[in-house]
């Protein structure tokens, strides 16, 4: 398939007066489904990231096609069941938090954008959630998904049609928004797929974060597999411009061990596929909530 790199408006205001951000560091190579598996090492690559001059997004401009990325994603393979633990410990924390605005009731119904193996579904289902949805692009994620849970995922990218209208409670979106082409069709069929009072949780990348801040065009939010890097601001208003009411937002903290979080950080990928893992697998159960540079947002169909 043919990847074509589509220049693009703003995808939050539609503005197109920007300025360069962070120029391209793509090459002929960089549209692999390996580098399209989710948390692997950052390695520096991305796309041209420009920042708005009307509501300040920073986005990818020009951006892959959809087809293509989709594609990609559907090759991808599962890479991170080691930290699924870790993960799914805080993705229900925050889910917790959005139990306080819509609480569970006989018959509620979730549904996951990017579910991986869908060990979010599973915790989700654990806690009292009568019927678990997922849709995810990977192939091999759905194939290392649990035999109860399979069932329930669809093998694609989130679009228009998969659900009906006003049939679900909540919605969660983990480290999804950044993958985003065009965030408000997105956004907008989860509004229409919602019930009245049901919401929406997303958690993802915070461009105004301090690590993002200090780090600069080494943090690992400047990806080639994000599309867009959102502050708390410009969330809010893609949100709201969907017909959404924020209700709840903040700063999100991550608990993983040492090895995991050292990847994280902008080593030499030769240092941390060596000596500083080896070195600390002595120490793999220390685990350490930190800030490192996402963030929550709670919205609701009111």
């Amino acid at each position: 398939m043919k990847n074509d790199l589509n220049t693009r408006p703003c995808p939050i205001c539609d503005d197109d007066d920007f300025d360069v951000l962070y120029a391209s560091t793509l090459n002929s190579d960089s549209f692999t489904p390996e580098i399209f598996s989710a948390r692997r090492i950052p390695d520096r690559l991305h796309g041209q990231f420009v920042k708005c001059n009307t509501c300040g997004c920073v986005y990818v401009n020009p951006v892959t096609d959809v087809e293509f990325l989709s594609d990609l994603y559907e090759k991808s393979k599962f890479t991170y069941g080691p930290i699924v633990d870790d993960i799914q410990r805080t993705y229900l924390h925050y889910f917790k938090k959005a139990l306080a605005f819509h609480p569970l009731s006989k018959g509620s119904s979730l549904m996951e954008i990017g579910c991986g193996n869908a060990f979010f579904l599973e915790g989700a289902h654990r806690l009292g959630v009568d019927l678990v949805y997922g849709v995810e692009p990977s192939s091999d994620a759905i194939a290392n998904a649990s035999n109860v849970i399979r069932p329930q995922i669809i093998n694609d990218i989130f679009r228009p049609g998969l659900f009906s209208e006003q049939s679900l409670d909540y919605i969660c979106a983990f480290q999804v928004a950044d993958h985003l082409p065009h965030p408000k069709e997105t956004f907008r069929e989860c509004f229409r797929i919602l019930k009245r009072g049901a919401v929406l949780l997303c958690l993802n990348h915070n461009v105004d974060a301090v690590s993002a801040k200090v780090l600069g065009e080494r943090s690992p939010i400047f990806d080639i597999e994000h599309t867009i890097s959102y502050s708390p601001k410009t969330m809010t208003r893609l949100l709201q411009g969907c017909g959404f009411t924020i209700v709840n937002c903040g700063t999100a903290y991550n608990k993983y061990n040492l090895p995991y979080l050292l990847h994280l950080f902008p080593f030499s990928n030769v240092i941390k596929r060596n000596a500083l893992f080896k070195k600390f697998q002595s120490i793999n159960n220390i685990k350490l909530p930190l800030p490192l540079g996402n963030l929550f947002m709670i919205a609701q169909k009111q």
